[in-house]
């Protein structure tokens, strides 16, 4: 089929920078619950870990397409989801060289 020839191709000799905002900072929890089930869709009551499994209300029940929230989303006062873990705001993931 030929899929996964691209990982043969040469690496770039530059850089990659990563984003000054990661998109959790746009996006609420709330937005991607909206983005993925509809306008309707709501955050469950409070579910523990919410930085592993975004939980979603619609029509009352709870679902969850088993993703983690976006890095950057808000977690708690001064703190945002970053690989599924709740971390002090401004802490990123090293970059991959």
């Amino acid at each position: 089929r030929g899929w996964g020839f691209c990982l043969d191709d040469r690496p770039s000799k530059k850089d990659m920078t990563m984003a000054l905002l990661a998109p959790g900072v746009k996006y609420t929890r709330q937005h991607q619950c909206q983005m993925q089930y509809g306008p309707n869709a709501t955050l469950c009551p409070e579910t523990d870990n919410v930085c592993q499994i975004l939980w979603c209300s619609v029509d009352g029940s709870c679902r969850s397409k088993l993703d983690a929230p976006i890095d950057g989303t808000r977690c708690g006062p001064g703190k945002w989801c970053i690989s599924g873990e709740c971390v002090t705001v401004g802490k990123l993931p090293e970059t991959v060289k």
